[in-house]
């Protein structure tokens, strides 16, 4: 644990070093939420297809969701997502000033998830 799932577009995948930027984050797990670093598990998804608003603007996108076992504090939680969009927004040139990055963090019961 965390499990995390990041999405993103095919032109923002090509642009961005996700074997260094990912790190970064699964550091900021271990000292912001208590995580262990060897739980840290991102999977990396390109979308084939994304539309912001009307479709008419620049149509890039990144996002990630960070699931954490239920349990640490609103600001916690804060620290690890505002931490989390600055290495995401970090990691983009100046010629992605334009796409949409978002993180969501997702308390997961601890009564449902299981681990093998």
């Amino acid at each position: 644990m965390p499990q995390n799932r990041l999405t993103c577009t095919a032109a923002v995948y090509a642009a961005v070093d996700f074997k260094t930027v990912l790190p970064k984050i699964h550091a900021d797990l271990v000292r912001l939420a208590g995580a262990g670093l060897g739980d840290c598990k991102t999977q990396v998804r390109v979308a084939d297809d994304a539309v912001v608003g009307d479709g008419s603007g620049p149509q890039d996108v990144l996002h990630l969701d960070l699931g954490l076992l239920a349990g640490r504090t609103a600001e916690v939680l804060t620290a690890v997502g505002q931490a989390a969009v600055a290495h995401l927004r970090g990691a983009l040139s100046d010629d992605f000033a334009a796409v949409q990055v978002s993180v969501r963090v997702v308390e997961m019961d601890r009564a449902t998830y299981f681990k093998g």
